[in-house]
Formats: C-alpha cells, sequence, structure tokens
C-alpha cells in the first residue's frame, strides 16, 4: 500500500465520472490516452486519484472528490470552499458547493 494516500476500499473506478474525466483528459494538453487504458490507470495512479489494492482498481479519496459520481455518499459532511479572484479588479467571490 502506498504512504501518503489516504483509501478506501469502498470505492471503485466505476463509482467516478467517466465524462468528468474525458474533460479533464482533453483539457490536459499533454495527455494523449482513452478513460479506462492501461496508460489511463498508470498515470491516475501516479497523480494518486487511483490506487491498486489486492490487484483490483479503487478510487482514492483524492479520486472521488474530484471526480466522483457521488462523493456525498463516501463523505456525507465534506465542503469544499473556493475564491474566484478577477485580474485587476481587486475583489473576490466566495464559493461554497455542499
Amino acid at each position: 500500500m502506498q504512504t501518503g494516500i489516504m483509501l478506501s476500499t469502498r470505492s471503485l473506478l466505476s463509482d467516478l465520472n467517466a465524462e468528468e474525466i474525458e474533460a479533464f483528459i482533453d483539457k490536459a494538453k499533454e495527455i494523449n490516452f482513452k478513460y479506462g487504458s492501461d496508460e489511463f490507470i498508470n498515470v491516475f495512479t501516479q497523480l494518486r486519484y487511483l490506487a491498486n489494492i489486492d490487484n483490483k482498481i479503487h478510487a482514492t479519496e483524492l479520486g472521488v472528490l474530484l471526480f466522483g459520481k457521488y462523493p456525498q455518499i463516501f463523505f456525507p459532511q465534506a465542503v469544499v470552499r473556493a475564491t474566484i479572484k478577477t485580474a485587476g479588479r481587486g475583489c473576490a467571490s466566495s464559493v461554497r458547493v455542499i
């Protein structure tokens, strides 16, 4: 097992949203592989979005938070907060996603 990764053996690759992952891959200019391919598994494991536990691919907690179909099932009390800053305006908007 890798250290520094929070793992959930309850979460599988199928718990991730393939369309969101494809959109992420399309936006990343350097990535040239398809969802589900061996290269996808290797790269997403290196990014710590996936982990191989007992020869079964699991989504890490980071993977579930970023690409999960229903992350609230795994993290019912999680809140994601972000700040959007626009260049030159000097103001910021806070966004709270539950």
